[in-house]
C-alpha cells in the first residue's frame, strides 16, 4: 500500500510507520512473533534470512556476475587455430547461467545486462565472444549498464544494501538529475556536438578522408583553428546549460522543516526514496528465490504446471518442495550472512 502514488505523504513520512519499516527491513515481517509465539526451530531458521539478507545475497550474485563479466574482457580467451573453436570454461559458464536466471526471473530495467550477456554468448557456440566481433562490444555496453544500474534507487542495487535512509535518497536525486537534467541537455546539444566532433576530427587528419573522394589536400590551418574553437564553444554551451539546469533543479534544496535522513535533499527526493525502499522489502519476501538460485524454482514449477495441464493438481506439494529447496540453498546462505549481521561482525 505504501509504495502506491495515492498514499498521503503523512503517512509515508510518519516517523512511527518510517521505524516499522525499517525494522522490517532489518528483522523481518515477523519479527516479533519468534519470541511471543514460540515458533519452532525451522521457523526460526527460515526467520533468519529477513529481507536485508535475502536482498544481500542477491545483490553479492549480482556483483558476482559484474566481477566474472569484467575479468571475462580484461583477460578473453586466445583462438587456437589448432583447435579452431574456443571451450566454455569456468567464467563463460557463470555469465550464461547467471544471464539465463535474470531472464527466466519477472523482466525490469536490470533485466537488460541479461539481455545482451545471453544472446552474446549462445549465438557464438560452440565458440565465445572474441576481441573484434560484435558480440565481444555487446558485453561492453552490459558491463556499463550493470554498473549503472547497480547504482540505482531500485533493488537490488548498493544503496539499498548500505545505509538506506543515506544512500537510497542520494541515489534518487542522482537519477532523477540524470533524467530530467543531463538526459535532455545533452540530447537537445547532440546534433551540433555530433556535427563539431566530426568536423575537427577531418580537420585534423593529415591524409584526406575517403568519404571526400573529391579532396585531394588536408583542411587549412584557419579551418583547423576555427573547427576546433566551435568544437570548444560547443562544449563550453553544453556545460553552461547543464550549470543553468542544475541551478533551476528545484528538488536540490534540502528540507530545513524534516530532521529525517531521508529528507536530506528535499522532500520530494525523500518520498521517492521511501517508496523505493518500501518497494524492496515487499519484494523481498520470505522465501523469495534471488537470482540465480530462482532456477531451483523452475525445476520444480514447471513439471507442476505440466502435470496441471494433465488434470493432475500438485500445488500443495509445489509449496513444500519449493521451501525445502529455499532452506537448503538460499536458507543456510541467510542464516550465516545472519549470524555475521547478530555478531557483529559485518
Amino acid at each position: 500500500m505504501l509504495t502506491e502514488d495515492h498514499v498521503p505523504s503523512e503517512l509515508l513520512t510518519h516517523p512511527v510507520v518510517e521505524a516499522v519499516v525499517a525494522k522490517c527491513w532489518k528483522y523481518g515481517m515477523k519479527a516479533g512473533s519468534a519470541q511471543d509465539h514460540g515458533l519452532s526451530l525451522i521457523r526460526h531458521f527460515d526467520a533468519l534470512s529477513t529481507p536485508r539478507v535475502l536482498h544481500f545475497i542477491d545483490v553479492l550474485g549480482r556483483l558476482v556476475f559484474t566481477g566474472s563479466l569484467i575479468h571475462y574482457l580484461l583477460y578473453p580467451p586466445h583462438f587456437h587455430i589448432t583447435l579452431g573453436q574456443n571451450e566454455q570454461g569456468t567464467r563463460e559458464v557463470i555469465l550464461t547461467f547467471m544471464s539465463a536466471a535474470s531472464l527466466a526471473r519477472r523482466w525490469s530495467i536490470h533485466t537488460l545486462p541479461a539481455m545482451l550477456v545471453f544472446p552474446a554468448f549462445v549465438m557464438t557456440l560452440p565458440s565465445v565472444p572474441l576481441p573484434g566481433n560484435v558480440s565481444f562490444s555487446v558485453l561492453h555496453i552490459a558491463l556499463l549498464l550493470q554498473l549503472v544500474l547497480l547504482h540505482l534507487p531500485n533493488s537490488p542495487s548498493l544503496p539499498s544494501a548500505i545505509k538506506p535512509e543515506s544512500t537510497i535518497p542520494l541515489s534518487t536525486l542522482l537519477s532523477h538529475g540524470a533524467t530530467r537534467i543531463v538526459i535532455p541537455v545533452t540530447l537537445f546539444f547532440f546534433p551540433v556536438l555530433l556535427l563539431t566532433t566530426f568536423l575537427v576530427s577531418a580537420s585534423l587528419v593529415d591524409t584526406p578522408l575517403l568519404v571526400l573522394k573529391n579532396s585531394l589536400e588536408v583542411a587549412p590551418m584557419d579551418s583547423r583553428f576555427s573547427f576546433f574553437i566551435l568544437f570548444i564553444t560547443v562544449i563550453m554551451l553544453l556545460l553552461g546549460g547543464l550549470g543553468v539546469a542544475l541551478a533551476m533543479f528545484p528538488t536540490l534544496a534540502s528540507s530545513a522543516t524534516s530532521t529525517s535522513k531521508w529528507d536530506y535533499y528535499s522532500r520530494e527526493i525523500g518520498l521517492h526514496a521511501r517508496r523505493s525502499f518500501v518497494e524492496a522489502l515487499v519484494q523481498y519476501e520470505p522465501y523469495y528465490f534471488p537470482v540465480p538460485f530462482n532456477l531451483l524454482q523452475l525445476v520444480v514449477r514447471v513439471p507442476c504446471i505440466a502435470f496441471s495441464w494433465l488434470g493432475h493438481p500438485v500445488i500443495p506439494y509445489t509449496e513444500s518442495v519449493e521451501r525445502v529447496l529455499w532452506r537448503v540453498s538460499v536458507g543456510l546462505i541467510g542464516a550465516v550472512i545472519s549470524g555475521f549481521w547478530l555478531w557483529g561482525l559485518a
